[in-house]
């Protein structure tokens, strides 16, 4: 996700990802052997709140997190119109929850893994603490144009 030249892809191996989509108990396993993977996640609509993880693995994995309401070219791209919605963590040796400091708002989640050990890395969650002000709703919005009445579900569902 940093501003760098990427090579083409290639396939690694990738164990129990059901954990991760159906929040079963377990983890997935994620085998990178020096490549790096990228994962992209949809939640589906515009969300606000804490992204956080719960992982395991060798010291020294670097993992950026970026974050977008739209895709470009089927990826996230963080830098924006000079904002950047990016965080890096650093993993320390063995199993460690992390969560971001700052609130973000988005639809989607890409996850860089850069794991340069033989070693595999273990994803427990990857997930979000919503939060949005408690608001009463008192009124509503409705009008011929849908584009409309999309862009004010948004705004009143995040903020």
């Amino acid at each position: 996700m940093a501003e760098e030249t990427r090579e083409f892809l290639e396939a690694v191996r990738v164990e129990n990802i059901e954990a991760l989509l159906n929040g079963e108990d377990g983890y997935a396993l994620i085998h990178s052997s020096d490549k790096d993977v990228y994962l992209l996640l949809d939640f589906g609509k515009e969300v606000v709140g804490y992204p956080h993880l719960k992982i395991e693995g060798p010291a020294g994995i670097i993992i950026d997190l970026g974050y977008s309401e739209v895709l470009e070219d089927g990826k996230v791209n963080p830098n924006r119109k000079n904002v950047k919605c990016v965080e890096r963590y650093t993993m320390r040796d063995g199993l460690q929850t992390w969560e971001t400091f700052s609130k973000r708002g988005f639809r989607y989640m890409q996850v860089d893994i850069h794991n340069k050990s033989s070693e595999p890395l273990k994803i427990y969650s990857i997930g979000l603490n919503f939060s949005t002000y408690p608001v009463e709703y008192r009124g509503a919005f409705n009008c011929s144009d849908e584009l409309l009445n999309q862009i004010w579900k948004v705004g009143r569902y995040t903020l």
